[in-house]
């Protein structure tokens, strides 16, 4: 009796092909997060909910609180919690790059 690898295979390719999506799917959002947070700090430097953008944007805000969150501990972005509270780019930040942002997703490391 031979043991069929055919399934574990099947199995990872729908995983990888599931990690890719989610990937892609977190790459549009942050995306979108930069570019709002852009143009709010290049108008008033004001902190910004994430939230407000996901909805805005017809997005889920959990999703985008999750990936503001990433760019936070990557050093992109800073926050404020309470009233006016919210997340702003870091000051040195204000010109991260589309390809900052897909080094940033790449797989399987984050920059």
């Amino acid at each position: 009796m031979g043991n069929d690898d055919g399934g574990d295979k099947s199995i990872c390719k729908k995983r990888l092909k599931d990690y890719n999506r989610t990937i892609m799917v977190r790459f549009d959002y942050g995306v979108i997060l930069i570019e709002s947070l852009k143009k709010t700090n290049s108008l008033t430097g004001r902190f910004v909910d994430a939230r407000a953008i996901a909805k805005a944007n017809k997005l889920s805000p959990s999703l985008m609180g999750k990936v503001a969150q990433d760019f936070k501990h990557a050093g992109w972005l800073e926050s404020k919690r309470g009233t006016g509270g919210g997340y702003r780019l870091v000051e040195n930040q204000s010109q991260i790059s589309m390809d900052e942002l897909i080094k940033f997703f790449r797989w399987p490391a984050r920059a």
